[in-house]
């Protein structure tokens, strides 16, 4: 099957310059070309799309999220029964979906459920992104989010819970490093992790071939965990301008989560909502200190569903340009989960992922809010 998009304004992801009145070809889900307009001329038979009063970009990758969990009590969230999970997850895929998110790394899940989503989805069964799976995080007995993953402890039961989410077939391993927000009782900056455990999690993982990412705020536990060789970190709240420095260095990923930490401070009833009070604006100085360090960063909304908007505002508000914000969520996320060969940017040769704006994001990042129309692998959804 042959489409064929007429854009009025192109943001490839990998140009500078923003592309005027060009047509992309797409052949049975892939970008065939990306050129002048009037392609569609010589494509007889063609399904034809007008966008030439619209900004076409790359779908976006959500580097961190979770379908099962709303913002709120996520205790309680994991202890509602098993079908109900499952039934938000499916709402939750449609809304990233429609909110322009074409890739989706799910950031843990209880009972493996990202791995039955992530079937459905490739079955046509339900509605969502690309998924990019990591099963349950590795936590220590009692640890931060210790209702959501699997709890071990010592390195040869560390070793067992990484050989067990291989097994799973997850994509990526996740190891909670350092204490949480959203756990009562725990301290975001303590290792909830030996080195001894953490050197052995990632070994095991980088063994099977697998990335391994760690949720981290800071303090000793993710020092251990970048010198040995941590692929991403996730949250990075509490970071040091010594650490983002480190990070950059040892050249991993930092996954943020900008939005759901202001939004969480302004919503009634969050369990949490007072510990993040000032993170937000910590997170602003962190990323103008990543960026004067060149950290790869990516974005993640992280039970705050689909607000890219929420998530970039805050880059621009630290200093990046709105075309650095968009590649980090589209490059860069590409990237973080090892499909820059097949996403991420418009380009030939590579997955029909693409989004519709009713706006310019270059002029103004709330635009992003205003996705009109979103193509996952060829396949088009209009809102």
């Amino acid at each position: 099957m042959k489409t064929v998009l007429k854009c009025g304004r192109l943001i490839t992801g990998v140009r500078d310059e923003v592309l005027e009145n060009v047509e992309i070809t797409i052949v049975d889900g892939m970008i065939s070309a990306v050129g002048a307009g009037q392609q569609s001329a010589g494509n007889a038979g063609a399904e034809v799309h007008d966008f030439s009063s619209y900004t076409v970009m790359p779908g976006i990758i959500d580097g961190h999220d979770h379908l099962g969990l709303d913002m709120g009590d996520e205790a309680a969230q994991a202890r509602e029964p098993l079908c109900y999970t499952a039934i938000k997850g499916v709402r939750n895929a449609e809304q990233l979906l429609r909110a322009g998110i074409t890739t989706l790394r799910v950031a843990g899940e209880r009972d493996f459920l990202d791995k039955t989503w992530r079937g459905a989805i490739d079955e046509g069964l339900m509605l969502g992104p690309r998924l990019v799976i990591c099963g349950q995080p590795i936590c220590r007995t009692g640890g931060h989010g210790w209702y959501l993953g699997i709890e071990a402890d010592g390195v040869d039961a560390v070793r067992k819970a990484v050989r067990t989410q291989i097994k799973a077939g997850v994509d990526q391993v996740k190891i909670i490093i350092t204490g949480g927000m959203s756990t009562v009782g725990s301290n975001p900056l303590a290792s909830e992790y030996t080195k001894e455990e953490i050197v052995a999690a990632i070994e095991e993982a980088h063994r099977a071939n697998r990335r391994i990412t760690g949720h981290a705020h800071g303090g000793d536990g993710l020092k251990w965990a970048v010198e040995a060789g941590l692929d991403s970190i996730e949250h990075g709240m509490l970071l040091t301008e010594d650490e983002i420095k480190m990070i950059a260095e040892k050249g991993s990923f930092l996954v943020v989560n900008t939005g759901v930490t202001k939004a969480a401070v302004k919503t009634p009833n969050i369990p949490y909502s007072d510990r993040l009070k000032g993170i937000a604006d910590n997170y602003v100085k962190n990323l103008r200190t990543a960026r004067k360090y060149n950290v790869k960063l990516a974005i993640g909304g992280d039970t705050y569903h689909g607000h890219v908007a929420d998530e970039l505002s805050t880059f621009i508000e630290a200093g990046f340009s709105h075309l650095e914000a968009i590649r980090i969520a589209t490059v860069n996320g590409a990237a973080l989960c090892s499909l820059s060969d097949v996403t991420g940017s418009i380009e030939a040769g590579k997955l029909a992922d693409i989004i519709v704006i009713d706006g310019d994001p270059l002029e103004d990042i709330e635009d992003m809010r205003n996705v009109v129309a979103v193509m996952k692998q060829g396949q088009l959804i209009r809102n």
